[in-house]
């Protein structure tokens, strides 16, 4: 009795062991590439996900079909995080414009000294006086410059960053969504069936693994 309950200890256990392992998810789903590449030669990663039947499905459908909810909510962070830097580019931009404006109209508070009607003195500070406002108004176009510079540079960079996000919207790589293509279809359990014979029973476990 003891060799025939062994084989069937073993069998039951290991059959519940791989059920737990197998995740169920849509069996089908393939990957295309749809990768190009730009004028500098740069490859930008794309790629559409298809079902059995070769029709195309929404990212998001197929993050679920291979089991994999948290790349739906990376993938949603991505698009944020894409407006967002978007949103900010426009907003440097604007403050990139407002000081290059406002260094335009910059204008020194300078006033005319005549000589014939002012002291030694007078004519002496009222020079002293415009050197100091022309001084005043060359730091204030400086501070203004550099502040349109920086925020055009901020601005350049988040459209960088927007951009990238816009051109990759997956949080996956079209090799990575091949591999969770491929590992959910190995991994799609069709059917687990028991069984009982006189020597014993145990569960059937049919489908790709």
């Amino acid at each position: 009795m003891r060799t025939v309950k062994a084989p069937i200890i073993l069998t039951l256990v290991a059959s519940f062991a791989t059920a737990a392992r197998a995740e169920p998810a849509t069996s089908g789903d393939t990957v295309e590439d749809r990768s190009t590449v730009d004028i500098d030669g740069r490859v930008i990663d794309r790629w559409v996900a298809r079902d059995a039947h070769g029709l195309a499905i929404h990212p998001e459908q197929f993050y679920r079909d291979v089991g994999r909810p948290d790349l739906i909510v990376a993938r949603a962070r991505r698009r944020s995080l894409a407006i967002g830097a978007l949103v900010g580019g426009i907003a440097f931009t604007g403050v990139s414009a407002y000081f290059i404006v406002k260094t335009a109209s910059i204008e020194s508070r300078t006033r005319l000294c005549d000589p014939f009607t002012l002291s030694s003195s007078q004519f002496a500070a009222c020079g002293q006086a415009n050197l100091d406002a022309n001084a005043a108004a060359g730091r204030q176009g400086v501070f203004n410059m550099l502040s349109a510079g920086g925020a055009l540079l901020g601005g350049a960079v988040a459209f960088g960053i927007s951009t990238y996000l816009f051109l990759h919207p997956e949080p996956v790589t079209q090799e990575e969504a091949e591999l969770l293509a491929a590992d959910a279809n190995r991994r799609h359990l069709t059917s687990i069936t028991p069984y009982a014979q006189p020597g014993g029973g145990g569960l059937v476990i049919a489908g790709r693994f």
